[in-house]
């Protein structure tokens, strides 16, 4: 996605234009998403699809229930219709009001937010907080049991570069997408907001100093081991049903050369086949992921299974037995 909103579509994107080296400095900080009806409506709607389905028939079937009993008591054809109005009046309220609840719910407990830091007249964005996921694809997320944090779609999860268009108005370097400052009378900000996919998202600005950014991961490097000690870990490997392959499934590795390759098969898998990197000689990791395996050995050095360590934060370990064809 960011490929394609990429700045090679110059007929798409704003004019950047030249700033006052003092207005970068208006900016920085951090800012929070404001409930709204969108993101209520997002949070409750998270909230129904994970709720226990008995408990919404048992509270929807006490509804109906009370309602009916109050329509069989009311005696009149007036007052049954003045019970179904005062039902129906009630019911918008509470449904308006979930849904605001629920937005300031989601804030309070998530905090999705922005931080703005300055480097020279060069300003730059990013989600703020650790454990972050789209909220696009939230719903995979939590199948998967990984207790990440939701963030807003339209940004990335890194560092990106923010372009000025006017004092007040910019526009992310990638994509183009419009943000706007909103300042008090004495020029302070006050808050963002951020013009996506036709939807307006407004931040409140909660703090005038950026977040200490978080230490970069150290990259695996790959070294050159000999054909042999790849040779030792080739083979089919089983995986048991458990988070986050609830279903289980079944991987392949084979040599290629000097190249390990691996595929595997079931849900939440990486479709197609991917190159595996040796680290050590039983530690191996996977760059198209991020995801290191180490395998293990018996007391006559054979490999008798593999585990696979996931780069998302709160996946838990999975093992997979080697097959002995």
């Amino acid at each position: 996605m960011l490929l394609l909103e990429s700045q090679w579509q110059s007929d798409r994107r704003p004019k950047e234009t030249k700033i006052s080296s003092q207005v970068y400095g208006l900016y920085p900080g951090q800012y929070e998403r404001s409930p709204d009806w969108a993101l209520g409506m997002f949070a409750l709607r998270q909230l129904l699809l994970h709720a226990p389905r008995a408990a919404i028939y048992i509270l929807a079937g006490l509804g109906v229930a009370v309602l009916a009993l109050l329509l069989w008591r009311a005696g009149s054809f007036r007052r049954r219709w003045t019970i179904l109005g005062g039902a129906v009046l009630v019911c918008g309220l509470l449904a308006v009001l979930s849904v605001r609840v629920s937005a300031r719910l989601f804030c309070a407990r998530f905090h999705p937010g922005i931080s703005f830091h300055r480097e020279g007249d060069r300003l730059f964005a990013q989600p703020t907080g650790l454990k972050l996921w789209p909220i696009s694809d939230w719903t995979f997320a939590q199948r998967m049991y990984l207790g990440l944090n939701p963030i807003d779609v339209w940004l990335p999860p890194i560092q990106t570069e923010i372009l000025p268009q006017s004092e007040t108005r910019f526009f992310e370097r990638l994509s183009g997408m419009p943000m706007t400052f909103s300042r008090d009378a004495q020029g302070r900000a006050t808050g963002l907001t951020v013009h996506y996919d036709g939807k307006a998202i407004r931040y409140d600005r909660i703090s005038d100093q950026p977040p200490k950014a978080p230490e970069p991961p150290k990259p695996c490097v790959a070294i050159k081991l000999d054909t042999k000690l790849l040779d030792a870990v080739v083979g089919q490997y089983e995986l048991a049903p458990k988070d986050p392959f609830p279903k289980g499934g079944k991987v392949t590795i084979w040599r290629e050369g000097d190249q390990l390759v691996g595929q595997a098969q079931g849900e939440n898998t990486i479709q197609g086949a991917f190159d595996i990197y040796p680290a050590s000689e039983t530690n191996f990791f996977i760059k198209l992921d991020g995801a290191q395996l180490t395998f293990i050995k018996n007391d006559q050095g054979q490999v008798t299974s593999v585990i696979h360590h996931s780069s998302q934060a709160g996946v838990l370990d999975s093992m997979a037995k080697r097959l002995r064809n």
